[in-house]
């Protein structure tokens, strides 16, 4: 099932490897009366050419003009959130292997959690 909070994480997933962590969020709107239904999302300006030309490449978004927001179709928006998911079981797998090697990346340390 699509909806707009995964497509929301997927973008941001794909946003964060592409341009790293950026301020501000991905808003993702549905409109309720459109059939076929499309996804409205609004990209953070620093990051938004980037992800916009990325998704293009990948898999044939329209590139939006000016400041207009990114559309996708569902099916569109259901391969975004298995690159997003594709991008996070990557991650994922990198964690594990710098952890049992004991190097580590430049990525932040998350602090430890006391039970």
């Amino acid at each position: 099932m699509i909806s707009n909070v995964l497509i929301r994480l997927a973008l941001q997933r794909i946003a964060e490897r592409l341009c790293g962590p950026f301020p501000g969020t991905i808003c993702v709107l549905v409109p309720s009366a459109n059939t076929p239904r499309v996804y409205i999302a609004s990209v953070p300006i620093k990051c938004r050419a980037v992800l916009q030309h990325y998704l293009a490449e990948r898999i044939g978004v329209s590139i939006p003009r000016g400041n207009d927001p990114l559309i996708l179709s569902a099916a569109e928006a259901i391969v975004a959130i298995e690159l997003g998911e594709q991008m996070r079981r990557s991650d994922s797998r990198v964690e594990v292997a710098e952890a049992e090697s004991g190097e580590s990346s430049n990525r932040p340390v998350r602090p430890a959690v006391n039970a």
